[in-house]
């Protein structure tokens, strides 16, 4: 099923920011009952957001550890985020011009066989 241009832009904002995890849940509060397919691109940007933020916190624990694990926190959260983002951006551009609905993987098997 094809994604209905007014909601495209809310999807891709979706994706657009991605690892900022409430943006995405308000997004996917708003829009899930548009089509499964919207709640289907909504609910994987927001389940990246909840790794995301369980990749943080683990790099807060290790951050506890003196200086190996302050420099692996240092180095690792600003990686992964800045590889969320370019991913998202990326997904977000297929989104809105190649009228595409990208599937993460892993990510977009765990949505549809346990969250839809």
């Amino acid at each position: 099923m094809a994604l209905e241009e007014q909601d495209k832009m809310p999807v891709a904002i979706s994706y657009f920011l991605m690892p900022i995890w409430l943006v995405t849940l308000i997004i996917f509060l708003v829009k899930k009952d548009s089509s499964e397919t919207v709640k289907f691109l909504t609910l994987q940007s927001l389940a990246v957001s909840v790794v995301f933020v369980i990749f943080s916190i683990g790099l807060s624990i290790i951050g506890v550890v003196p200086f190996i694990g302050v420099l692996i926190g240092f180095l690792l959260w600003p990686l992964g985020f800045l590889a969320i983002l370019v991913y998202g951006i990326i997904l977000g551009i297929q989104i809105l011009n190649k009228d595409e609905e990208p599937e993460i993987p892993m990510i977009g098997e765990f949505v549809r066989n346990s969250l839809m």
